[in-house]
């Protein structure tokens, strides 16, 4: 049991450390308080941890939900009634769960989910291109924060080219992070202190007791039950996020040395009811993620004690770390996002899907399109539909053509 928790405990600070600069950067990308991407941390590793049946994924808020957010917050008018529709979605995954669907997700066409990863990815680094250029700032800001976000950049590419698999416990965007911490601590020592604009940072409350983080906490408003874009939001929340979440399992259960299997529906259950904690405290919707997953694997996590060590630790960041998160240029978070994109919408993606078929391929592109350039949710369902089509009429043309007389 000792040697199990050494393990856990290794694993749960190497995730730790890579969803600090994920959860802050992700909120960042929604447009959301920071400090909500830390509470949908917290509760996805120690509230999810604990239901979640299982061993290895670790839960949080995701880039995969990003477009969601972005659209939601616009659509409902403020950040409280799109809490109050990240509360029913995870009501809605409860459901799920219980209505034992968690095998659906196995007629979701592969190519369509990776559509949809890859114009998420695209849209991150739409959205993040204003800040990584230091969009509005006067001429001397604008080329340090191109300068630090540049660099930043490369750096995160010539980590994952040649350190990442070597060094597996320390992630690219740690590097990055600390590294603008550093350039913070420099700038502030130099003649440019009065100049520096806190506007380019990082800024979460400092809080020294329970009272002031609940203090921060932001309630559903429920005023917005009479308006159908709130069902609307939940609904696509609640699909979205127990589709990303139940591959993200699958995906990690494949590579779980010890072979052991997750029941999915009770993974939606978990899922739901971190998300509805998630909404009423005002912290940012939640699903399986397979970055940090990923590292927690590689890491040597054994149980899913690591999912809950690494999620306390976050607390610990938010009760003595504040004064130093506060250091962290929005653009080091910027070039983590606009990275991570690269990642979800890398062109591998595109020629996997060219070499798989000529349906998955048209299907990939279709859905990546409409997502970017009109709605996840529409995007997805055309997606569905034109790939299930294209099937029937394959399936139509071939058996026309061996009935034909020869």
């Amino acid at each position: 049991m000792k040697k199990i928790l050494k393990y856990d405990l290794i694993a749960g600070l190497s995730v730790f450390l890579v969803a600090i600069p994920l959860c802050l950067g992700i909120a960042l990308a929604c447009g959301a308080p920071l400090i909500s991407g830390l509470m949908a941390g917290v509760i996805g590793g120690i509230v999810i941890g604990l239901l979640s049946d299982s061993h290895l994924s670790v839960s949080g808020p995701a880039a995969g939900l990003v477009a969601i957010v972005l659209v939601g917050i616009t659509e409902l008018g403020s950040y409280s009634a799109f809490v109050a529709a990240v509360t029913l979605a995870g009501l809605i995954q409860i459901c799920m769960g219980v209505a034992k669907a968690g095998k659906l997700t196995r007629l979701l066409p592969h190519s369509v989910i990776e559509g949809m990863m890859a114009a998420i990815g695209i849209i991150l680094i739409l959205k993040q291109y204003p800040i990584f250029i230091g969009q509005n700032a006067d001429t001397g800001h604008h080329l340090m924060i191109i300068g630090l976000g540049v660099f930043s950049l490369v750096l995160l590419f010539t980590w994952d080219i040649f350190f990442s698999h070597r060094l597996k416990f320390i992630p690219g965007s740690l590097i990055v992070v600390l590294i603008g911490i550093v350039a913070t601590l420099v700038l502030n020592m130099t003649m440019y202190r009065a100049d520096v604009d806190h506007s380019y940072f990082v800024q979460i409350p400092a809080i020294n007791s329970l009272t002031e983080l609940t203090s921060l906490f932001i309630f559903p408003d429920w005023s917005t039950l009479t308006n159908p874009l709130l069902y609307k939001t939940a609904i696509v929340l609640a699909l979205v996020a127990s589709i990303e979440s139940l591959l993200c399992v699958n995906a990690i259960e494949r590579l779980d040395p010890e072979g052991r299997h997750t029941n999915k529906n009770r993974e939606l259950i978990a899922q739901g009811a971190g998300n509805t904690l998630s909404g009423l405290i005002g912290g940012l919707p939640i699903t399986s993620v397979i970055v940090r997953s990923s590292v927690n694997l590689n890491a040597g996590a054994k149980s899913k004690a690591s999912a809950v060590i690494h999620g306390v630790l976050i607390i610990l960041v938010l009760f003595l770390g504040s004064a130093l998160m506060n250091h962290v240029p929005l653009v080091s978070l910027s070039a983590v996002l606009m990275f991570t994109g690269y990642k979800l919408a890398h062109p591998k993606h595109f020629i996997t899907a060219w070499k798989t078929s000529k349906i998955d391929f048209m299907a990939f592109v279709l859905t990546a399109t409409i997502v970017v350039l009109n709605d996840l949710l529409v995007g997805v369902l055309a997606g569905i539909a034109f790939y299930y089509t294209l099937l029937q009429l394959q399936k139509t043309y071939q058996r026309t053509d061996q009935v034909k007389p020869t």
